[in-house]
């Protein structure tokens, strides 16, 4: 775009009627809670009159304490705490993501750069390497903030008018089991972390001018659906099926893992516990299909695999080319290989433009669910315990239902 006269002369800035307030929104059930499988944490927005909650605002804060003495963080994200997010607007399920820990953590090391502060990313648990994750632990106890998943409804640019909707709206967290998640030395099954002071920071804003586009204006945005699948892929050759019915698939975020790697009896010193997929080496051929159509004119073959494989996910991921975490920036020993990289397939026509269009595939349309015909190269270590672990990223419109609460059309 050509610079405007106004860059050269100078720029007058316009005003605003706008005024914020920054809340705190407690969990009051418990002084302190521990990570425990399940363990349900749930924290209801306020209504403020006249009040519009700034979903960009978002930050999960609490205070942090070790309860064996040992432990320390094997995901090197805070994220992983969480197995499971729902948001709910009365009885409306408005966001749903299971195994939020694994998809979050996985695209925020992507979105880490180096140029990231120290501060930035010990707050949000990102760690350069083991050393450096056991000797922030020894800080402990210790406060902690974070945003959730970029995109998503907890953490997108929109305003919800919370005392004007039905019903309460409402954020449970389900936490995750602390040993896939934790290092221990012992290892000890008393190794686990303590959530004290728990809360969701977030700010209401308020204005004349907001209340009079609401008042002509319906509610309605799109924000980052993450629907989740589980199957076994144990076979030497499998078919991996994401079932969906979406106007808009946009990617998919693949993981294949050892379930018993990722699912230990007690926090222990293996590394990279959850998020540890299988090599690219261990593939021999890839073919994905949309409503039985091929959807790569040839296979990934061999050879080819990870380079061709590499392409797809800075297609879908174009971000990792600066992760702190898939580059050689800084800890040599922390850089993954592209070995180490889960799978990412890109569905959107235009995605240089995602923010903007939906240009994925509408599978509601299709007779056939999509599927991946994949085949080892060999026999993989762990075979008999693979495990595919899929987010289909899919466009969801929420907007203000006939009963007053908060809907989402996906």
């Amino acid at each position: 775009m050509a610079p405007s006269i106004q860059n050269l002369v100078g720029m007058t800035r316009g005003s605003t009627d706008m005024s914020s307030k920054h809340i705190k929104v407690r969990y009051n059930e418990a002084t302190s809670v521990s990570l425990s499988l399940g363990r349900r944490v749930q924290l209801t927005f306020p209504r403020i009159p006249g009040g519009y909650l700034d979903l960009s605002s978002l930050r999960f804060s609490c205070d942090l304490a070790r309860v064996a003495g040992d432990e320390s963080m094997d995901t090197f994200s805070y994220s992983s705490f969480f197995r499971r997010i729902v948001v709910k607007s009365a009885n409306y399920v408005i966001m749903d993501v299971d195994h939020y820990g694994e998809v979050a953590t996985i695209l925020e090391h992507i979105d880490t750069k180096n140029t990231h502060t120290k501060i930035d990313r010990v707050n949000r648990g990102h760690f350069l390497n083991a050393a450096e994750s056991t000797a922030i632990a020894a800080t402990y106890p210790r406060r902690v903030s974070f945003p959730f998943l970029e995109g998503t409804f907890l953490n997108c640019s929109a305003l919800i008018p919370v005392d004007k909707l039905m019903g309460q709206l409402t954020v449970e967290l389900f936490l995750e089991n602390p040993a896939r998640i934790l290092n221990s030395s012992g290892p000890s099954a008393n190794a686990n972390f303590n959530l004290g002071d728990i809360m969701i920071n977030c700010s209401y804003l308020t204005s004349a001018s907001l209340d009079g586009y609401f008042a002509s204006s319906p509610l309605s945005f799109h924000v980052d659906d993450h629907s989740f699948r589980y199957q076994v892929v144990n076979q030497p050759r499998s078919q991996l099926r994401w079932p969906s019915a979406n106007t808009s698939l946009n990617k998919i975020t693949c993981l294949i893992r050892d379930d018993n790697v990722a699912n230990p009896g007690v926090p222990n010193n293996t590394a990279n516990k959850m998020i540890a997929p299988i090599s690219w080496t261990d593939l021999q051929q890839l073919q994905v299909y949309q409503n039985q159509q091929p959807w790569w004119s040839e296979p990934v073959l061999g050879t080819r695999l990870e380079t061709e494989l590499y392409d797809e996910v800075k297609k879908a991921e174009p971000k990792i080319t600066d992760s702190l975490y898939y580059t050689d920036y800084g800890d040599a020993a922390l850089a993954r290989t592209q070995s180490q990289i889960p799978l990412f397939l890109c569905f959107s026509s235009a995605p240089r433009f995602s923010e903007e269009l939906d240009s994925g595939v509408a599978t509601s349309r299709h007779t056939t669910d999509a599927y991946m015909d994949l085949q080892y190269q060999g026999t993989p270590a762990g075979l008999a315990n693979l495990s595919a672990l899929s987010w289909l990223n899919c466009s969801g419109r929420i907007h203000l239902g006939p009963t007053g609460s908060l809907e989402l059309d996906r």
